[in-house]
């Protein structure tokens, strides 16, 4: 199974779920614009800039110029790296990572809204 990146439109709606640890954050987001190469979000009230891809690029706090948590097309066992140097505006706070992700499965998930075919990836 391979998916390919979607043709998002303004006013779609995504539920974003990351578990760190023991955290996990769980957020419902709408796009609010598209141009050729930026999609404008608005979570949880904060608006924030994605690449047509889905990484997201800057908020109001925070820029992540490289970062890249995902890469089409999807499928089990792609893997990618990125290198980023975020950096925090409401502190001074620059900062680098290093990642790398890999897709680990592909299956049925279940969320409030039903039940949905979906990829699983894991970030190092």
């Amino acid at each position: 199974m391979k998916a390919e990146r979607s043709d998002s439109k303004v006013g779609d709606k995504f539920t974003f779920v990351c578990k760190q640890g023991l955290r996990t954050f769980d957020s419902q987001s709408v796009i609010t614009s598209i141009d050729e190469s930026n999609v404008k979000v608005t979570r949880d009230g904060v608006t924030i800039g994605f690449t047509r891809d889905g990484n997201p690029v800057k908020d109001e706090r925070i820029s992540w110029p490289g970062l890249r948590i995902i890469s089409f097309p999807l499928e089990v066992g792609k893997k990618w790296s990125f290198s980023d140097t975020w950096s925090r505006f409401d502190i001074v706070l620059n900062r680098s990572d290093k990642g790398a992700v890999e897709v680990v499965s592909y299956g049925k998930v279940r969320v409030p809204a039903g039940e949905f075919d979906a990829f699983k990836s894991q970030m190092d």
